[in-house]
């Protein structure tokens, strides 16, 4: 917000004139994260990163155990 003030003196008269302006901020840009591979490919994934093998769990019934 841009507020103007003018001041003017006229024979011991002081006359104030206003003005202001509003801007809004800019939105924050998203980005994007990228690791290069041996080849010098761009990846979405780290290579250096192990990948976890994951599995499907079921939704059926389940044996109850006591341990």
């Amino acid at each position: 917000m841009t507020l103007k003030i003018d001041f003017k003196l006229d024979g011991g008269v002081m006359t104030l004139t206003t003005d202001y302006s509003t801007k809004a901020p800019k939105a924050a840009r998203a980005h994007s994260v990228f690791w290069a591979t041996p080849e010098n490919n761009l990846s979405r994934r780290n290579p250096k990163q192990r990948e976890l093998e994951l599995r499907t769990v079921s939704d059926g019934p389940r044996e109850i155990r006591n341990v």
